[in-house]
């Protein structure tokens, strides 16, 4: 049985392991590990701590316009997965800007573990109808609040896209990476 991917934490593991799992018809990515050394700024208004049911339809949108060509069925399945992040860490908050009309237009989750004093923020999303109104910076300066009793906070992203920039500016630090497998070939 061949996998769909496979993920190799350790940045030299996954440097030799790449020629190998590419020939084998795996597409290869990495991701930065990032730790945030900043102090965080109050927001002057901050971002809301939502329930799902309220990222829900912005969501769908935004899958919408990523993915123009998917069914519903297809849109519906990624946006309902976000369910099982509840599992994801003791508390998981979902947090959302929302614009003059109350449309949610930017979003991320955190993900709190009190006793071990780490944080997760994930996926800072600002809609595309939404962008350049500095709500991603509201929803990270939220996040970094809500997360301010922890002695780690981190968030994962792609060295090869623009937000990695964005985040150095904002005080986080990568320290490592990890490498994805992905087969690309169909599964016979």
């Amino acid at each position: 049985m061949r996998h769909r991917q496979i993920t190799i934490l350790d940045d030299n593991a996954g440097i030799v392991c790449a020629p190998a799992l590419t020939a084998a018809g795996y597409a290869h990515a990495t991701e930065l590990v990032m730790t945030y050394s900043g102090s965080a700024a109050v927001p002057d208004s901050p971002a809301q701590s939502v329930a799902l049911a309220d990222l829900r339809p912005a969501l769908v949108r935004q899958l919408r316009i990523w993915m123009p060509q998917a069914e519903d069925a297809v849109v519906r399945q990624l946006a309902n997965r976000r369910t099982a992040r509840l599992r994801g860490a003791e508390q998981v908050r979902f947090l959302a800007v929302r614009d003059e009309n109350g449309t949610v237009g930017s979003w991320a989750d955190v993900y709190l573990d009190a006793a071990q004093r780490i944080a997760q923020i994930e996926d800072i999303v600002t809609a595309d109808t939404h962008v350049r109104r500095g709500y991603a910076q509201t929803i990270l300066a939220t996040a970094l609040q809500h997360a301010s009793d922890c002695g780690l906070v981190f968030l994962l992203a792609d060295p090869d896209d623009w937000p990695h920039n964005w985040y150095i500016r904002r005080g986080f630090n990568p320290i490592g990476r990890f490498h994805i497998f992905t087969r690309t070939e169909a599964e016979s």
